[in-house]
């Protein structure tokens, strides 16, 4: 009896896979996939591994056990599935998708991925069906970087199952727990307990005969900088002339700007990057704070404003406005209400509390 069970799918494409295929051929890219992109990808769904030695040489190979996530390769997809929807499952998919992304970076063959949810259907005759790849199908695809995050559907039901606050918690337990181990295991569940961080995800949307939409959808992404080298999102596409692919390569460089300098933000700065990314409509972030600013990134003009943000708490508290009415005054700048005026972001804050306490 064919058995439907809800699953979390993740899928991946390889950017730049139609012009890799034109350089080396189809038979010279399945020596590529042979040789080095399938170990990458086995290594990552196993999540465990053992040195044996082959040809009088030590070899680190993947042990695949029931610890381990299914995987499949169709053309340039590499799609990931659970078993269950279970937290265990969850937390493995998570893990593998981490691994899967970092490894693309490594060998310049830099992925994009979502982890969807639904039910999903793999039977003995290899017949795959189910709403949860289609769900991972469409936000894969419709992703504007190098990356992955979890989709709307995926993001509603571990939210509501409180999953991302119990992976918080287990890394944490684990971190507890490892007291006796050598140092580079407790630095990796470290690395661990950071993987899943709250982002606009950059994204394209195209009706029937109508131009491409590019908007930001905030939502939770892995951060792949954690394991990959500095300047990676720089070295790791080939060279192009597209319009498209140069955007979706601006984007995965933002990414990196922001992850790498996330932990060094001053408090004002950090609150604010974290609240601009849990209000901000999907329209809203990087291009309209751009419109203020053509000469800065998204990422500067945010820690900026971080900075003007503090000193106005510091400084309007006094006159008894409170934090909560700042923050909204900020949360209402960055949704796009009366922005464009070509004020300088200082300047503007300013107006906005001047006038928030002459209304009371």
């Amino acid at each position: 009896m064919t058995k439907i069970s809800n699953s979390f799918v993740a899928m991946f494409d390889f950017l730049g896979f139609k012009q890799l295929r034109k350089k080396e051929g189809t038979l010279g890219l399945h020596d590529t996939y042979r040789r080095s992109l399938k170990p990458l990808i086995e290594h990552s769904a196993a999540m465990k591994r053992e040195t044996i030695e082959r040809g009088g040489k030590p070899v680190t190979v993947p042990v695949f056990d029931e610890n381990s996530i299914n995987y499949r390769i169709v053309s340039d997809s590499i799609i990931l599935f659970t078993k269950d929807d279970s937290f265990d499952e969850f937390f493995k998919i998570i893990t593998a998708s981490h691994n899967l992304l970092c490894s693309g970076f490594g060998t310049s063959h830099p992925l994009r991925g979502a982890i969807g949810y639904g039910d999903f259907i793999n039977d003995n005759d290899s017949i795959w069906l189910g709403s949860a790849i289609e769900d991972a199908y469409i936000g894969e695809s419709s992703q504007m970087w190098s990356g992955c995050s979890l989709t709307k559907d995926c993001e509603k039901f571990v939210s509501e199952r409180g999953y991302i606050d119990q992976y918080l918690n287990h890394c944490n337990f684990l971190i507890s727990s490892s007291e006796k181990h050598p140092e580079h295991v407790r630095k990796n569940l470290v690395k661990a307990s950071k993987r899943i961080v709250r982002y606009p995800i950059p994204e394209q949307h195209q009706d029937k005969d109508a131009p491409t939409e590019y908007m930001y959808r905030p939502g939770y992404a892995l951060d792949w900088t954690l394991n990959v080298f500095d300047g990676a999102s720089e070295k790791s596409f080939l060279p192009t002339t597209s319009t498209h692919a140069g955007r979706i390569r601006e984007n995965t460089i933002e990414f990196e700007r922001w992850a790498r300098s996330k932990d060094n933000l001053k408090p004002g700065e950090k609150e604010t990057m974290d609240l601009l990314v849990k209000y901000t409509d999907k329209e809203t972030l990087p291009v309209e704070l751009e419109k203020l600013n053509k000469e800065d990134s998204a990422t500067e003009i945010l820690q900026g404003l971080g900075r003007d943000f503090k000193n106005l708490r510091e400084k309007y508290n006094k006159l008894g406005l409170s934090t909560e009415n700042i923050d909204e005054l900020i949360i209402k700048m960055i949704s796009g209400n009366a922005i464009g005026r070509g004020e300088s972001i200082d300047t503007y804050l300013e107006n906005l509390v001047l006038k928030a306490i002459g209304d009371r």
